[in-house]
Parts: structure tokens; sequence; C-alpha cells
């Protein structure tokens, strides 16, 4: 009986690091999501010229994830009065990470507003700016992550085996 409890615990323990994991992976995969919604409307509205409305429901039709989920609540306040107060709240529901908020806030308010060329420019330039965010998330995932779940197993062997 003993030893069924302890090894519980040390589940549990083991679990709470790879949930820490779970946590710097989703905020990659969020990261990735969003270069590809970057990079899907510089091309989009590039070449064929499409409204950002068509081309945000064209993104979201098979995905699934934080991201995706956004973009769909932006594109019903693509079709409602413009405030950013609404954009603000998207995001803070949406975003996993909150040093990302102010960044969003600025791309989802300024995407759509500007003119045909000043959007492709600034497109292009938010690529810089999403590589060095998925750079560093990646550097996270694979530094902070690994670590958080490595020590939660750790921690949960050596618990058991002290308690033993």
């Amino acid at each position: 009986m003993k030893l069924t409890i302890l090894t519980i615990i040390a589940v549990l323990i083991g679990y709470i690091g790879y949930y820490v994991y779970l946590q710097y992976k989703k905020v990659y995969c969020f990261i990735c999501d969003f270069e590809k919604y970057n990079q899907l409307l510089k091309r989009e509205i590039e070449f064929s010229k499409k409204t950002i409305s068509c081309i945000s429901l064209n993104f979201t039709k098979d995905g699934k994830g934080n991201f995706i989920e956004l973009v769909k609540d932006y594109i019903d306040y693509l079709d409602k009065i413009k405030n950013k107060s609404v954009i603000i709240n998207i995001i803070n529901k949406h975003s996993p990470k909150k040093k990302f908020n102010n960044y969003l806030i600025e791309y989802f308010s300024t995407i759509g507003m500007l003119d045909y060329k000043s959007q492709i420019d600034y497109l292009k330039l938010q690529e810089i700016n999403i590589e060095l965010l998925k750079n560093e998330a990646k550097n996270d995932l694979k530094t902070k992550g690994n670590l958080y779940k490595k020590i939660g197993i750790l921690l949960g062997i050596s618990l058991m085996i002290i308690l033993v």
C-alpha cells in the first residue's frame, strides 16, 4: 500500500514537470502558427489581393490551437465596429504568454488598416520579428522545457526512493 501511494506521488510530481514542458511547447506552437499566418497574409495580399477576412477564413479551416482560435475571433471582430479594446480582449483570451500581448495587439490593430503597398512592407518587416520570437520560444522549449520535465521526473523518483 505504501509503495502504491509513493508511486502515485512520484508520477504526479513527474507530471508537473511534464506539464510545464507542455506550456513551453504551447508557446512555440503558437509562434509557429503566427509565422505561418503572417507568411500566408503576405503571399495572398501580394499576389491575389484577397481581403484579410477571406485569407483568415482559409487559414482557420482545418487548424486547431490557441492562435487559430485567436484568428477566428479576429475574423468576427473584422465584421464588427473596429475598437482596439476588442482586440485587446481577444489577445488576452488566447495568448499563451503575456509578454507577446503588446506585439500581438499592435500587429492585429495594424493589418488591414494600411494601403496595399504599406501592408506588404509591414508584413515583410514582421517576418523578422516573428523569427526572433520563434527562436526565443524554441530555445526556451529546448532548455527550460526539457529542464523542468527532467527535474519533475528526477524529483518524483528521488522522493520515492527517500520515502521507501
